[in-house]
């Protein structure tokens, strides 16, 4: 069985269903991944909440630089906009960039990494749109992650558990413009720090086509649990607004809020992903894979939230050349 190099580019969470599962020493090389994803961002409007579902795409890259380390690097970026029942207009910009360092010994892997987030969000009358409210949410997050990765024949498992530290800094601007009256404005900054830690568990197999092409299908189940939660900051920030008659409430920075790293193989990339699942939540994932050639491979996956207000669904399609 070949050394599979890909990475679980979900959406929602990247994770390491089998490109940590290396069954022979890996060899120096790099990576270089492009994908396009659907992501689900819930808004509260008034008492209902809107599902945003922004596309974007996204770049990875990742390098060993021995025989046990391996750097990473990824950049995303995903925007959608929506008019909601003729009461506001919505739109949305999701960023995330980030960095890992890799380590792997044996079976065992372990990650360091670093992200920086960005979601602004901007919601407005589309009667009289120079009355609007803007926030913009920017968070720096660190996380540790360590696991195990095995095989059984064309079997491959592999399972992780991982902790991340996320500071905030939130600023609302809101305007409104009321007829033959002064224009009102008022500025909002609050900051904040969230910790959680998150676990996961993997199982694919793979199907030899050739000596340099196959297909690997798998699936993941992962749990996040919020230790300390954002609770202040919403009953201090999240408080409704009116904009020319319509009322909007804030809703929490899910890219923030989300924002998960885990590592990849030596040969392939991490990534930062975004959920729009509650504090505590879990995934179902599911991934397809097919190797081209050697160094060319396709891939998509979809992720399902389990045990979350939303239940949303995402998904990715990828392309990843090694070298």
């Amino acid at each position: 069985m070949k050394n599979n190099k890909h990475l679980f580019t979900s959406p929602v969470i990247a994770c390491t269903l089998a490109s940590t599962m290396l069954i022979t020493p890996m060899s120096f090389a790099s990576n270089l991944s492009i994908n396009y994803s659907q992501l689900a961002h819930p808004v509260t409007l008034q008492d209902q909440s809107v599902l945003l579902k922004p596309t974007g795409s996204a770049i990875f890259l990742s390098t060993d630089i021995s025989e046990h380390w391996n750097l990473g690097a990824d950049y995303q970026a995903w925007q959608d906009d929506e008019n909601y029942q003729n009461l506001a207009i919505v739109d949305l910009e999701l960023l995330t960039w980030g960095a890992s360092v890799n380590y792997y010994q044996d079976n065992w892997f372990f990650t360091t990494s670093i992200s920086r987030s960005e979601d602004d969000l901007l919601i407005s009358n589309p009667r009289r749109q120079e009355n609007h409210r803007n926030e913009n949410t920017q968070t720096t997050s660190i996380g540790a992650l360590a696991g195990y990765n095995g095989s059984q024949g064309n079997w491959l498992y592999d399972v992780s558990i991982g902790a991340q530290y996320s500071d905030w800094d939130i600023e609302t601007k809101q305007q409104k413009v009321p007829k033959d009256k002064p224009i009102s404005s008022l500025t909002e900054q609050f900051s904040d720090s969230s910790t959680s830690v998150n676990a996961a568990l993997s199982l694919a197999h793979f199907w030899s086509l050739t000596e340099n092409t196959g297909v690997l299908a798998g699936a993941m189940i992962s749990w996040n649990y919020m230790l300390s939660n954002d609770d202040d900051l919403v009953d201090s920030l999240f408080d409704s607004s009116a904009v020319n008659g319509a009322t909007f409430s804030r809703t929490t920075s899910r890219l923030s809020q989300r924002t998960i790293l885990q590592p990849t193989s030596g040969n392939n990339n991490s990534a930062s992903r975004v959920t729009s699942g509650d504090d505590n939540y879990g995934q179902l994932s599911f991934y397809l894979s097919y190797d081209i050639s050697q160094s060319l491979a396709i891939d998509f996956d979809t992720s399902l939230e389990i045990a979350s207000d939303n239940s949303s669904q995402t998904w990715s399609a990828g392309l990843s050349y090694s070298f």
